[in-house]
């Protein structure tokens, strides 16, 4: 016998929002929620051989994660992608009561970062060329830089009013403070928008 699946839809979730509002959305559809890079650290794991384990590598990821913005960081989730045997891993940390409010509510099947829709979106355009991935949304800019096919870096800037004007430089200084290779390549990309 043949059944219908619900539709689902995909609601973008910004600060401010909440669980209660998810909950109210008219329909029965399922929800996919993309939460905004507002809500979200990122930190890219260089490869290490002496890493055995995924808790080795969350453990890595906490560390990275305390190091970088101290005791808040203790009530984070933390996800690692894997960038495969010999490659850099990157880490998402979330406010875990946020995601635990958000998982609690019965129509959601899916939350997702969107800087993991963005990129998933758009990767085949990147092919085996280095190149920056550059994700906007109102008022912040997430900045990737991809070569040799794995992260290089990844982060996580306010956007000033005039962004577009200022990206070259935006991206030359965040190559030249990190030490990775600069690279003329930039793919744009946004998609969230307040309701």
């Amino acid at each position: 016998m043949l059944r219908l699946r619900p539709a689902r839809q995909r609601v973008d979730f910004f600060p401010g929002d909440t669980a209660e509002a998810l909950r109210k959305l008219p329909g029965d559809s399922k929800l996919e929620v993309v939460l905004s890079n507002h809500l979200l650290r990122y930190a890219v794991l260089p490869w290490s051989a002496a890493l055995a384990s995924e808790d080795e590598w969350m453990a890595y990821a906490r560390h990275v994660f305390a190091a970088t913005y101290g005791a808040e960081a203790a009530g984070w989730r933390i996800r690692i992608c894997d960038g495969g045997r010999g490659k850099s891993r990157v880490a998402c940390a979330a406010d875990a009561a946020l995601l635990d409010a958000i998982a609690a509510v019965e129509r959601v099947v899916s939350i997702e970062p969107h800087l993991v829709a963005a990129f998933n979106a758009r990767r085949d355009e990147f092919g085996n060329e280095p190149g920056w991935f550059v994700l906007h949304e109102p008022g912040r800019l997430t900045l990737a830089l991809l070569a040799e096919g794995e992260w290089k870096l990844l982060r996580n800037r306010q956007a000033p009013a005039d962004w577009r004007d200022r990206l070259e430089d935006l991206l030359y200084r965040e190559s030249a403070s990190s030490s990775v290779p600069a690279c003329r390549r930039v793919v744009l990309a946004s998609g969230l928008a307040h309701a």
